[in-house]
């Protein structure tokens, strides 16, 4: 199962955080909500700065693997 992820992570970066992101939210929220009974929209704001973080992360790693030169 870890072999197919990192396999998908290598083809759709842009998707895995995406499920990251999503999955990390529910798992937040729902121990928010089980802890102190309410919703609290403030941590939203601070998902969406890492996830533009990851994006520009990605960006420059597939930047550098297309400059790159192969070896022999």
């Amino acid at each position: 199962m870890y072999k197919k992820w990192i396999e998908f992570t290598e083809q759709k970066p842009y998707a895995t955080i995406l499920i990251a992101t999503i999955i990390g939210s529910v798992i937040g929220i729902t121990i928010e909500y089980l802890v102190n009974q309410n919703f609290n929209g403030n941590g939203f704001y601070m998902a969406l700065i890492f996830v533009f973080g990851q994006i520009i992360l990605i960006k420059r790693k597939q930047k550098r693997q297309k400059n790159s030169k192969p070896r022999k």
